[in-house]
């Protein structure tokens, strides 16, 4: 069996009565429903952090446009879009 790490974390009371209220009428203990949130979660923020951070390495790198050039792009694409919907 895979041994488990004991995390504390401080919430706010108003966030302390919903997991309470969540709990009892779940069935399950708050452990339970916090490590499943987290479970399903922790992954997506890890992507989030990765997208910054290779932004970061791109403006490092120079690889930028203006943002005259990123509008102009983007109402392009909307341009064809709207273009082939019709």
């Amino acid at each position: 069996m895979q041994k488990s790490l004991l995390l504390s974390v401080r919430i706010s009371h108003k966030l302390g009565a919903k997991l309470d209220k969540l709990a009892k009428r779940g069935g399950r203990s708050k452990s339970w429903y916090v490590n499943r949130m987290l479970e399903d979660n922790v992954d997506h923020e890890m992507k989030i952090v990765e997208m910054v951070l290779e932004g970061q390495r791109d403006i490092e790198a120079g690889r930028v446009i203006s943002h005259e050039e990123a509008m102009a792009s983007l109402r392009e694409r909307i341009r064809s879009r709207r273009k082939r919907a019709a």
